[in-house]
């Protein structure tokens, strides 16, 4: 039996389209763990032209380090029995609130100038030898230091809560059959997730699927069907985001983003993804 991993090639036509893999040798290269974050050292392997979340509390979700604008996006993908996962795309990191953003530097601020003040008592205690001002000036610097680590945990906290995901529109992948068909519309494989329903389930673990975005509009694939076709100025589109968590993103706007293969702690597999940019021909 061939095996989608090691046998799938690009043909020298499909190359010559403009067709790329993005799931090849050069994957870890070409999708990353979160913004300037390198590809996750566990949880996700290469194998072929296979992209494989084998371990879902290992690693978190994959995002291409390359933001997309008109594209032709296809793969193939094995998902475990009541698995559930799904692929963003004209995805973007949430900027950290106007509040928060000074956070860590005040913190580090202040904390700069209690230890130019603790290094300066310190040292005239011990010029005097006053111990008990040495004492309070080596606590000072003690403090000092304890704030700016605190700072530097505060913008690590910070980086993992808003750079370690993307918001964006998600083609839904799931094992349909372990739902018993209760599944909202919304949310059955190839819907937009929350935002638009696609068609009835569908059963069966692997199959083909793709994304044409092509200014403003989108169709989703299911093993060769169109099974959702949407306009993102549409007002079947606004009334379906208006009813999620995402209604203040503006994602009717958005024409350009990042791709997003989600760890929703399920094993899959993401076979010979590919991508071909500009409009669909």
């Amino acid at each position: 039996m061939a095996d989608p991993c090691t046998d799938f090639r690009l043909s020298a036509e499909e190359q010559a389209d403009g067709w790329k893999l993005l799931s090849d040798t050069s994957a870890k290269a070409q999708w990353q763990a979160g913004l300037d974050l390198p590809f996750p050292a566990q949880g996700w392997t290469v194998r072929g032209t296979c992209l494989e979340l084998s371990e879902p509390r290992g690693g978190g979700s994959l995002h291409s380090a390359k933001a997309y604008q008109d594209f032709d996006l296809r793969w193939e993908w094995e998902i475990a029995p009541g698995g559930d996962s799904g692929v963003r795309y004209l995805a973007e990191y949430q900027p950290v609130p106007p509040d928060l953003e000074p956070l860590p530097e005040f913190i580090a601020a202040a904390s700069g100038v209690t230890l130019l003040l603790s290094i300066v008592v310190f040292l005239a205690g011990r010029l005097r030898y006053k111990h008990r001002a040495a004492a309070a000036g080596f606590a000072m610097v003690l403090l000092a230091v304890v704030g700016l680590v605190g700072s530097m945990r505060v913008n690590d906290s910070l980086e993992r809560q808003y750079y370690r995901d993307v918001v964006g529109l998600e083609y839904q992948l799931l094992d349909d059959s372990s739902r018993g068909g209760g599944t909202s519309p919304k949310q059955r494989t190839g819907s937009l997730y929350d935002i638009l329903p696609g068609q009835a389930p569908v059963s069966g673990l692997s199959h083909s699927s793709r994304i044409v975005v092509a200014g403003g509009k989108v169709q989703h694939w299911l093993d060769g069907a169109l099974v959702l076709e949407y306009a993102q100025d549409s007002q079947a589109f606004q009334t379906g985001l208006q009813q999620t968590s995402y209604r203040d993103v503006e994602l009717e706007k958005r024409r350009k983003g990042r791709l997003q293969l989600r760890n929703q702690g399920s094993r899959v597999v993401f076979q010979n993804v590919r991508i071909r940019e500009g409009t669909a021909k």
